[in-house]
């Protein structure tokens, strides 16, 4: 149970709720710091902080960490905005761009398995400059793919995930001519495999999507698609 932000009394107990969090800092020599902040909930005893600090010439590391009833129950960790993508040898035109991995339910007391996940984030080819016409986003400055693969697993599901964007603006926030999305879950524990995906082009000129399910001793299956 977590308590909202305040002071509770209940008797003779005093509980405290909230959260600090600190402006975006721009230290010496490019250094910065972003989205800091530092929770404490005494009722349910939780205890938790996250930041992240951009290296200059190298690239943007991200971290977060909570503790239950005093032992670390989860961690996490991400690393984005390489200056230098790695490139991936046996593939010509891939680079790795960043990635994360995290740790959940580490505590003793945690109600829920120990979960690790994980992603990698890739881009194929150099940005370029495309002229589309309006209705498929006009002029663009983008790599040709980019590409999110994770997965996560624990004692009750194993999961994975695709993400896969066509001439994506580099900034991210701006679109793209194309994305691909797909997941798939494997639940241990109902002995069920569930996949999902979908494809949006242009902003919706077209979309589509699919689901398959085994368990139970049936498979379904539905698509659906609408252009416009």
């Amino acid at each position: 149970m977590m308590a909202d932000n305040g002071i509770f009394v209940q008797g003779t107990t005093v509980n405290l709720a909230g959260t600090i969090s600190l402006d975006d800092l721009t230290l010496p020599n490019g250094w910065g710091l972003t989205d800091a902040s530092l929770s404490i909930d005494t009722l349910s005893n939780t205890y938790s902080g996250s930041a992240e600090v951009h290296i200059p010439g190298l690239f943007d590391v991200a971290g977060s960490i909570t503790f239950l009833n005093g032992s670390l129950d989860n961690l996490s960790l991400s690393i984005s905005h390489l200056a230098s993508p790695i490139p991936i040898v046996d593939v010509p035109g891939l680079f790795l761009t960043g990635g994360s991995a995290s740790i959940t339910n580490l505590a003793p007391t945690a109600s829920s398995p120990v979960t690790s996940a994980g992603t990698l984030d890739f881009s194929y080819g150099p940005e370029i400059d495309v002229d589309l016409p309006d209705w498929l986003g006009g002029d663009v400055h983008a790599a040709i793919a980019t590409l999110e693969v994770g997965a996560s697993m624990s004692t009750a599901d194993l999961t994975g995930s695709v993400t896969l964007h066509i001439l994506q603006v580099s900034d991210g926030q701006g679109g793209s001519l194309a994305t691909v999305e797909g997941d798939a879950d494997l639940n241990l524990a109902r002995s069920t495999f569930t996949a999902r995906g979908s494809i949006e082009v242009a902003d919706g000129v077209y979309s589509g999507s699919g689901r398959l399910t085994i368990g139970d001793g049936r498979v379904t299956l539905f698509a659906t698609g609408t252009a416009k």
